[in-house]
């Protein structure tokens, strides 16, 4: 019997743990979603896009594969271990003359640690959103 109950309360730790991870990668999903930088004018597209290569060369771990007018990319991990972050980052028009810009980071590879791509993710777009204010 007193194994049982140990199981429950393992099984009752876990579940909360998990619950509180969900939460806080919900949270971030969250505030990265209403952080994404849009620009309205080609000069401020401009400057957030020159942004966001600077971001991406300082922060990425793997040098950038493709970067050009609409797009940012870095290399893939040749082994998905370890601390490699790598950076996509993308304009997708949500007007005349105006742009979402995007970015999809990854820090790591397992499933735990969403968390700390959203952080990366926001820290992006602050950085990127950031620029049109100069």
């Amino acid at each position: 019997m007193r194994n049982h109950r140990c199981i429950i309360w393992v099984a009752i730790v876990a579940l909360a743990i998990g619950s509180c991870a969900n939460f806080n990668r919900n949270t971030l999903q969250t505030e990265y979603q209403a952080s994404v930088p849009t620009c309205r004018s080609e000069k401020e597209c401009k400057d957030m896009w020159s942004a966001a290569k600077f971001w991406v060369l300082k922060n990425a771990t793997l040098k950038m594969r493709i970067a050009d007018e609409d797009l940012i990319e870095t290399y893939q991990p040749y082994v998905e271990i370890g601390s490699q972050k790598i950076a996509k980052v993308w304009k997708e028009p949500v007007g005349a003359d105006a742009y979402k810009i995007l970015v999809l980071v990854q820090d790591c590879y397992n499933l735990y640690c969403s968390g700390q791509n959203y952080l990366s993710a926001i820290e992006f777009n602050r950085t990127v959103k950031a620029a049109s204010i100069q």
